[in-house]
């Protein structure tokens, strides 16, 4: 039974790591309609999510090694999705904006930072679990292949049943 609450802990752990990207690439249809950019909007995303994914990378490995503390590892995980959902809040509210020349600014600096925390999550997740038995590391990418898979399936579900009953 512990083995399995472990198990599912580390699933749980996995799952936010990318939802607020894969969210939004699977709303890039509806997001490309609305936004003065159109359909190149996604060239722009993808250029800030890169940076992120850079900034990302160097943090983590400036800032982790394996002497790193497992309190310490516990502090900047709780960093990261304190700051992930704190931009995925922002991020459903200042998404529509555009500044002056007609860019979508606070989309683009939200989706820096979003795309910044998943990849930080992937590199801490995975040295914090490295701690553990093997086979949690197996429950922690599968946590976050099914937070990938969640945003899809939600996108779905909103593109054809909520919308078709009024609801999206």
């Amino acid at each position: 039974m512990l083995i399995l609450n472990k198990n599912f802990t580390f699933i749980l752990l996995g799952l936010p790591s990318w939802v607020l990207v894969d969210g939004t690439w699977a709303a890039l249809s509806q997001l490309a309609e609305v936004l003065p950019e159109g359909y190149s909007l996604s060239a722009y995303l993808m250029l800030c999510m890169t940076l992120g994914n850079l900034c990302a990378v160097l943090i983590g490995s400036f800032s982790l090694s394996k002497n790193t503390s497992l309190h310490d590892l516990k502090i900047i995980i709780h960093r990261i999705l304190a700051i992930a959902m704190t931009g995925g809040v922002f991020l459903s509210i200042f998404w529509q904006y555009t500044t002056y020349p007609g860019f979508a600014l606070p989309l683009y600096l939200l989706f820096f930072i979003c795309g910044g925390c998943a990849a930080l999550s992937n590199i801490t997740h995975f040295t914090f679990v490295s701690r553990y038995e093997a086979a949690n590391t197996t429950a922690l990418a599968v946590g976050m292949a099914s937070g990938s898979m969640s945003a899809g399936l939600l996108a779905l579900l909103q593109g054809t049943v909520l919308e078709s009953s009024g609801f999206s």
